[in-house]
C-alpha cells in the first residue's frame, strides 16, 4: 500500500485560505504545479499557478503561488495574449469568439497546457431586477441559452454611499477649545466605492431548456451603505460545459459550499492540464474557455432603511489633547448632548476609502 501524506494547496483564488489534500507520494510531490484558468473571450482572462504544500513544512513556508511564469493564451488562426507578471491577468476583449483557444503556461523551462477548446457561446441576460424584502434587497437574473445546460454568474458593484457624520466642531490644540465650525466642510462626505467580485456562482438550468426566470444570486441589507444614494452592479455570465461544471461543483462540494466556484480541493477532481516537456509529470488544475455576456442595472435609495450612525468617543477635557494627538477630532454630538470625538472615517469618506469620482466598471465602452 502506498504512503499516504497530507498536503494543502495554496490558491491565489481562494484568497490565501488552506485546505487538506491527501495525496499518494509516489505521484506527486511538493513541486506538483496547479494551474486554474478562466479565460474569458470579450472580457478579462485570469489565471492562477501554485504548488502543493508538504503540511509539516507549512510552518516555514512562504507560499505555494508561482510569481515567475509565463502565460500564454493563443488562437488557432495565431492570436496570441500574453502575461508574465503575478497575478497574471490578461486582456482578451479583443479576442474572436469564432476561434478555439488554449492555454499555455511556461515554467522552469517546462510548457503546460490546456486542450484546443472553441469557447460556448454566452447565455443572454433579458432582465437583472431588485426586490425589497423585509430585511434586505435582493438581485435576480433572468436568462436564456441556446446551451441548455450550466452557466456561471460573477458580478462587480459600484455605488454612492456617506459618511455618517458631518464634522461641525473643531479643536485648538493650543488654547484647548472646542468651537463649532460655521461652514462645515461637505466636499468629503459622500463618495464612491467600487467592490470586484472574482468567485463565480454555479447555475444549472439544464432541465429548463436554457431558461432561468427570476434567479436570486445576491442581496445586501436594506440598512447597507448601498442604498443611500444609487448603486449599480454589472452582472457578468458564461456558460459551463458538463467536464467544467463536475470540475467546479466537485470543488463546491469538498467545502460544504455548492454554490461557490474555485473552492479548492482538486484531490480526486478532473484536470485538462498536462506537462507538455514530460506527460508522465502529474498536474492539478482545470482551464475554462468560454465567451461571456454582461447586463449593467442600477438601483435608487428607495428601499434604504436609514440607521443611527455608530456612536462617538466621549472624552474629558483633559484628554482632549491626548486624543487629538492620536487622529481623533470633535465631530458631533452624541446621543446624550456631549460633544464626541471620532477618527476621519467618521465624517470623511475618502479616509473610509471612497473616492469623490464615480469609478466605472471594467467593460470598454461601459459605464
Amino acid at each position: 500500500m502506498k504512503r499516504l501524506l497530507s498536503y494543502i494547496l495554496a490558491l491565489a483564488a481562494a484568497a490565501s485560505c488552506v485546505y487538506p489534500l491527501d495525496i499518494k507520494t509516489d505521484d506527486y510531490s511538493e513541486e506538483t504545479l496547479v494551474i486554474d484558468g478562466s479565460v474569458i473571450i470579450g472580457g478579462t482572462s485570469r489565471v492562477t499557478i501554485s504548488r502543493l504544500v508538504p503540511l509539516d513544512q507549512l510552518s516555514s513556508y512562504s507560499g505555494g503561488y508561482v510569481y515567475n511564469a509565463l502565460v500564454t493564451i493563443e488562437s488557432d488562426k495565431g492570436d496570441v495574449f500574453k502575461d508574465d507578471t503575478y497575478p497574471y491577468t490578461i486582456n482578451t476583449y479583443s479576442a474572436p469568439s469564432d476561434r478555439s483557444y488554449r492555454l499555455t503556461v511556461s515554467y522552469k523551462g517546462k510548457i503546460y497546457s490546456s486542450p484546443w477548446i472553441k469557447p460556448l457561446p454566452a447565455p443572454t441576460i433579458t432582465d437583472v431586477e431588485f426586490t425589497g424584502e423585509p430585511d434586505r434587497v435582493t438581485i435576480s437574473l433572468s436568462a436564456k441559452s441556446d446551451a441548455a445546460g450550466y452557466s456561471a454568474i460573477q458580478y462587480d458593484e459600484i455605488w454612492k454611499f456617506h459618511a455618517e457624520y458631518v464634522r461641525i466642531f473643531e479643536f485648538n490644540p493650543i488654547g484647548g477649545a472646542i468651537s463649532a465650525i460655521q461652514d462645515p466642510d461637505m466636499s468629503r462626505y459622500v463618495c464612491w466605492r467600487k467592490k470586484v467580485r472574482e468567485e463565480e456562482s454555479l447555475l444549472d438550468y439544464s432541465s429548463t431548456g436554457g431558461v432561468v426566470d427570476s434567479f436570486p444570486f445576491a442581496h445586501f441589507s436594506r440598512t447597507n451603505e448601498r442604498n443611500q444614494y444609487e448603486y449599480n452592479i454589472l452582472v457578468r455570465i458564461r456558460n459551463l460545459s458538463d467536464e467544467e461544471y463536475r470540475y467546479f461543483k466537485h470543488l463546491a462540494d469538498g467545502t460544504n459550499n455548492a454554490s461557490t466556484l474555485f473552492s479548492p480541493d482538486p484531490g480526486n477532481a478532473e484536470t485538462n492540464i498536462v506537462c507538455e516537456s514530460d506527460p508522465s509529470e502529474k498536474v492539478f488544475g482545470y482551464v475554462s474557455i468560454s465567451s461571456q455576456s454582461y447586463y449593467i442595472a442600477t438601483l435608487d435609495d428607495k428601499y434604504y432603511i436609514p440607521t443611527e450612525p455608530s456612536g462617538l468617543t466621549h472624552v474629558d477635557p483633559e484628554d482632549y489633547w491626548k486624543l487629538y494627538n492620536a487622529g481623533y477630532v470633535p465631530v458631533n454630538y452624541n446621543s446624550d448632548g456631549t460633544i464626541g470625538w471620532g477618527s476621519a472615517r467618521c465624517y470623511n469618506c475618502v479616509s473610509d476609502g471612497g473616492t469623490l469620482t464615480k469609478p466605472s466598471f471594467d467593460i470598454p465602452g461601459a459605464e
